[in-house]
């Protein structure tokens, strides 16, 4: 099941990259749960990235596209930062994961919020 998802996820990314309205798009968050799904089942089960991509290189390039989609929300914008840290501290980027940590926390302050 969670190999079907992951297919689904990313023939998902696959009609919002081509959909001719997606640079009229203010709000994305319809893509979001994808980013999501496929983050959390990275984790867990065996998979074989699309295109003969390495497993760094797909799902690096996920948690950078994830970032270019929630700019400007906040919220979404710090899960995205979280998931390109978690990305990074799994292929041993453990600098550049505390960079993006950094990023993260200056665009939130969960005391004010």
């Amino acid at each position: 099941a969670e190999r079907r998802c992951i297919k689904c996820c990313m023939d998902a990314f696959d009609v919002f990259d081509k959909a001719p309205a997606k640079s009229q798009l203010s709000d994305r968050r319809v893509i979001f749960p994808c980013y999501s799904m496929i983050n959390a089942f990275s984790n867990s089960i065996a998979y074989t990235p699309p295109n003969n991509m390495s497993k760094e290189d797909f799902e690096t390039t996920l948690a950078e596209n994830f970032v270019k989609e929630t700019r400007h929300q906040q919220y979404h914008q710090c899960r995205a930062l979280a998931y390109q840290a978690d990305t990074m501290k799994r292929h041993g980027k453990y600098e550049e994961a505390i960079s993006v940590i950094d990023e993260m926390k200056s665009i939130y302050d969960p005391q004010l919020h």
